[in-house]
């Protein structure tokens, strides 16, 4: 269930992004569940270009927790900040890249590149399709996440 919060804290991004011509898309688990797959979601995850995390960052300074910067951890590479939104946490990446182990090598994001348009309530939102979810999910090593989208894609009649 997406609650009150999470609404009005998506439809303040999106009104934002629209007003300043950010090219984004919501990733991560808040659009698995949208897209109906069984899944938990706790924060926004946003995908965006340079220009736009310039532009965010700018928007949303009241907001932020942490500045977009370079970030890396053993499994992710990306630019990426963190802004609380209506008591909501913002996570924003660009230039993503992740691997399943150290010892792995790093796969770049599909990005902005396969964007489904959808409605919810009255909002418009862009989506990361689940296609290219289930291939990045497969390639971060979270193989359960992996197989949900794999049921929902197939339960849509979607081969992967």
């Amino acid at each position: 269930m997406i609650t009150k919060k999470i609404y009005q804290t998506l439809s303040f991004l999106s009104e934002n992004f629209k007003k300043h011509n950010v090219n984004w898309v919501l990733i991560g688990s808040l659009n698995l569940f949208l897209q109906g797959v069984d899944v938990e979601f706790h924060d926004i995850d946003i995908y965006t270009d340079k220009v736009g995390t310039f532009c965010i960052n700018k928007i949303f300074k009241n907001y932020e927790i942490e500045p977009i910067k370079f970030s890396e951890i053993e499994i992710f590479r990306s630019y990426r900040g963190i802004f609380k939104i209506n008591n909501c946490l913002v996570d924003v990446v660009t230039d993503l890249k992740f691997r399943p182990s150290k010892t792995s090598k790093w796969f770049k994001s599909s990005g902005l590149s396969k964007i489904v348009s959808f409605k919810y309530r009255n909002l418009r939102l862009h989506l990361a399709s689940l296609n290219e979810e289930y291939v990045a999910y497969i390639n971060m090593g979270r193989l359960e996440k992996a197989r949900k989208i794999k049921e929902r894609l197939q339960q849509l009649g979607v081969v992967v």
